[in-house]
């Protein structure tokens, strides 16, 4: 439940089982050093599709989207009276979900050398046999 508006407030007072029986979680924007510590762990040193030299600017630029998202949300609240909520799970998500493309756009791009590949044998096999 968000605890924005009247609707939690409601909620509490028809249902008191809630306040009783729950846990509230409330989401604070994280500090820029733990969205740089959570990105340099997630995009490790390890991956190979990552050079080493653009890893940090990688990292400062998930940093940087995410701050930007958070500051976009804001103006969106001022101008059109909604709200968009920017947790630490949609940061985490961002990371992975980046990472994950960067994976299937390997793979495809591999797919696309080794069919290149082929089609230049067979080029070459062709060209033999009609000499």
């Amino acid at each position: 439940m968000s605890p924005v508006g009247d609707t939690l407030r409601t909620r509490c007072r028809n249902f008191p089982g809630i306040v009783n029986n729950a846990s509230i979680d409330w989401f604070f924007p994280w500090p820029d050093q733990a969205l740089y510590a959570v990105a340099s762990v997630m995009i490790s040193p390890e991956n190979k599709l990552i050079p080493g030299e653009h890893r940090e600017h990688l990292v400062s630029h998930c940093v940087k989207v995410h701050q930007s998202v958070n500051d976009y949300s804001q103006r969106f609240l001022q101008r059109l009276r909604r709200y968009n909520y920017v947790t630490p799970k949609n940061y985490l998500d961002f990371i992975s979900c980046y990472l994950r493309i960067l994976d299937e756009q390997d793979q495809n791009i591999q797919a696309q050398c080794e069919r290149l590949q082929g089609g230049l044998m067979k080029i070459a096999e062709a060209s033999k046999m009609l000499v």
